[in-house]
Order: structure tokens, then C-alpha cells, then sequence
């Protein structure tokens, strides 16, 4: 699976069977402001640190709309300030957002979207790879 941007400029590989942190420290981009850097900040969004998420690929235990073969990607925040999802399964009441905070994990699959800042957001959507 992949995480790929917005503006299609961002793209994270998540290869299988293998946990990758993500967070400010992996540069892409990622956790950039969107106006111009400030003088002596590096124009870095602070508020999230270096190694802000965990993620995984995790085999689909049984569900009969989904093939054998899919898989869901497993968010696990790692950093003090949450992230916010936008799931495709909109079985929620909060507008469709969820706000993870540090410890909480969440599953993800295609098409949902992850922004690690919830202060300068940039959406990263979750496909198939």
C-alpha cells in the first residue's frame, strides 16, 4: 500500500510485513507549512514530531466484501499531538473526521485519508500499491 498526497506530490511506500514511522523527520514534505519558512524554523510544522505515526500492513482476518488478498494498513500514533482520519466508511457522528490521539490505533484501507497536523493539514490518501 501507499500514502500519496493531495496535490499527488507525496508519496509514502508501506512495504509488507514491515513497520515504518512517519512523522516531521521523514522530510517529502510531509510535515511542511504551507507559507513560507519563517526565518530560523526550517519551515517545519512543529507540531509533529520526528517519528509521529507507526504503520503496518495487516492481513484482513475475514470480511466478505473484501478478497483474501487485501490488506489494511494499521495507524498507531506515536506522537503528543493527534491525527486526524477522514474514513471512507462513514460510520461515524463526528463529520466524518476521527481525531487519534498518542496510543490509539485505527485501520485504514483504501481511500481513506490521514493528515499527521492537524495545524497545517496536508491529506495523505491511503491506495493500493
Amino acid at each position: 500500500m501507499e500514502l500519496v498526497a493531495e496535490d499527488g506530490g507525496v508519496v509514502v511506500f508501506i512495504p509488507e510485513e514491515c513497520k515504518k514511522e512517519l512523522g516531521r523527520r521523514y522530510g517529502n514534505g510531509i510535515a511542511k507549512k504551507k507559507k513560507e519558512k519563517e526565518k530560523g524554523d526550517g519551515g517545519e510544522d512543529r507540531s509533529v514530531s520526528k517519528h509521529h505515526v507507526l504503520l503496518q500492513l495487516e492481513k484482513l482476518r475475514s470480511n466478505q466484501d473484501l478478497a483474501e488478498n487485501d490488506k489494511e494498513l494499521l495507524v498507531k500514533v506515536q506522537g503528543e499531538n493527534p491525527v486526524c482520519i477522514i474514513p471512507t466508511r462513514q460510520n461515524n457522528s463526528d463529520n466524518g473526521m476521527i481525531l487519534l490521539r498518542k496510543g490509539e490505533m485505527l485501520k485504514l484501507g483504501p481511500g481513506d485519508k490521514i493528515s499527521l497536523s492537524l495545524v497545517h493539514p496536508l491529506f495523505l490518501t491511503v491506495r493500493r500499491g
